[in-house]
């Protein structure tokens, strides 16, 4: 992280100015407080000062910080005064409005905090005591797409319990650059074996938990499967620990929070899950599936999780490319789903390296009937509908091995779906009925002996596939006797993956 800190002499808050009323005339008038909606309100008479408003861009004179990122300059807008209503509102309050202002062009991985230096500024007068005063900020991180539509938050000073004078206060705002991109937790910033269970550390051969991940309150951070249902434990400003959340209870209990399978989220297709941060909590862990951990492939980060946490540059020529820009939609199985690969599979790499719009809807644990029941959900708003997977029907993983069936005769219209064949023949049947716009392709995943089950071979199974694709003419990739680097046996690692999607992609522009 790139963070830089000016300081602003003569700007944000530097005569935070409050005059309180008392019955007496010895002061001419109370001070009008700022408000964001009208900067040309905010007035304290008596100590001539006024609301003003600059412009702040980094490194030039004091009121002005220029931000440069990626070649483009970023504008940020903060009040140089601030004065505060010399009036109380009903509760006691007395208070001035301020709002800050971003705008520009910055590359999506980027972000800038702007945000007051201190939570608390003390307001002084000669011969009095300190008061505090709290600054209130709605929102302090904006990214690409705040600065494009020239985002305003509001914020706002509150003092109490203050008596007759004038009173005085001075802070400085920070402006700081980020990227986004960089992960603020994966498995090397280091992790404990066991899991954390209602704030005590249980033992297990299974789980690991991470190192405490520091987070602001009301920040947005997202992350990929921790394949644990006691998903995540929060911390408060000491580090001491207040709760433990199961997987579900960060959606009915924090809000703005999710943790579970992507294809049950149509917004967040590509990760695991993602948590809005209680004010009152500073620090998080995850316990997480200890292979994830090993394997590298839990990531934690500050915002929306990025497509992929690695750089997939395609195989294609770009002169023969009909991938570029197109949309396409996965479904699938855990290979597909990228379970141990931080949900980054080569569906998201194709995605990544022909700048097409994805959605991955691929299930671990996913059998044909369940792969097929939706192919033609976004077949008419896709370019592509790409289907993987089918070893959960025919190897030996507990799952019940789906009898193979029988192809059926030419014009058949209904099929039985207890088969495989028969739901193959039912989803295809159904999908060309429906003449729909996306083009549809099938991928037959390698036959890996780890996942052939004592009585049938996964050959059998592929055998029978294709026959079912070559009677509707079908487009297939066949991948059976590829080799790809695995993690477990079965499931592709990062490489693996990679390996995988430019033989996809390559077959895909084929189509």
């Amino acid at each position: 992280m790139t963070k830089r800190t000016k300081r602003i002499v003569a700007a944000f808050l530097a005569t935070i100015t409050a005059l309180t009323a008392f019955p007496m005339s010895a002061l001419a008038a109370s001070s009008i407080g700022s408000d964001s909606g009208n900067i040309s309100v905010g007035e304290d008479t008596v100590q001539n000062a006024k609301t003003t408003y600059e412009q702040v861009t980094e490194g030039n004179a004091k009121t002005r910080v220029y931000l440069t990122v990626n070649d483009s300059d970023l504008v940020v807008s903060v009040p140089t005064t601030i004065i505060i209503s010399g009036t109380p509102d009903k509760n006691g309050d007395y208070i001035g409005k301020y709002s800050v202002k971003v705008s520009g062009d910055m590359a999506g991985s980027k972000s800038v905090t702007v945000k007051p230096e201190n939570e608390f500024v003390a307001l002084k007068q000669a011969g009095k005591s300190d008061v505090s005063a709290k600054i209130n900020q709605n929102k302090t991180l904006f990214d690409s797409a705040d600065f494009k539509k020239s985002t305003i938050t509001n914020g706002k000073v509150t003092a109490n319990k203050l008596t007759a004078g004038s009173w005085k206060a001075t802070t400085n705002f920070i402006i700081s650059t980020e990227d986004l991109s960089r992960p603020v937790y994966q498995a090397s910033n280091g992790y404990s074996s066991g899991y954390i269970d209602k704030t005590s550390i249980v033992p297990s051969n299974t789980f690991s938990y991470t190192e405490k991940i520091s987070v602001e309150p009301g920040q947005l951070y997202s992350f990929s499967y921790p394949s644990c249902t006691k998903c995540l434990t929060t911390y408060d400003k000491n580090g001491e620990a207040i709760r433990t959340y199961l997987a579900p209870q960060l959606k009915t209990d924090i809000g703005n929070s999710y943790c579970g399978n992507p294809s049950d989220h149509n917004d967040y297709d590509y990760e695991s899950g993602y948590v809005t941060i209680p004010n009152n909590v500073y620090y998080i862990s995850f316990n997480v599936k200890t292979t994830l951990l090993t394997s590298n492939a839990f990531f934690v980060f500050k915002g929306e999780y990025p497509l992929s946490t690695h750089t997939y540059t395609s195989s294609l020529d770009d002169v023969s490319n009909n991938l570029k820009g197109k949309s396409v939609v996965f479904y699938g199985d855990s290979i597909c789903e990228g379970v141990y690969s931080s949900r980054e599979s080569f569906a998201q790499y194709i995605a990544q390296g022909n700048a097409m719009s994805v959605r991955n809807k691929a299930v671990s644990g996913s059998q044909s009937d369940k792969i097929l029941s939706n192919i033609t959900q976004f077949a008419d708003t896709s370019d592509y509908v790409i289907v993987e997977g089918f070893i959960n029907d025919c190897a030996d993983l507990n799952f019940t091995i789906t009898p193979i069936g029988t192809l059926t005769p030419a014009g058949t219209t209904t099929f039985d779906t207890s088969t495989f064949i028969g739901r193959l023949e039912n989803a295809i049947y159904n999908y060309q009925q429906g003449n729909h716009k996306a083009k549809l392709g099938f991928v037959l995943t390698y036959e890996d002996v780890n996942t052939v089950s004592k009585n049938v071979s996964v050959r059998e199974y592929w055998n029978a596939a294709i026959s079912v694709f070559d009677k509707y003419g079908i487009s297939y990739l066949d991948l059976g006797n590829k080799s790809y680097s695995l993690i477990d046996g079965l499931h592709p690692n990062f490489e693996g993956q990679f390996q995988m999607a430019a033989d996809v992609e390559k077959w895909m522009n084929t189509l």
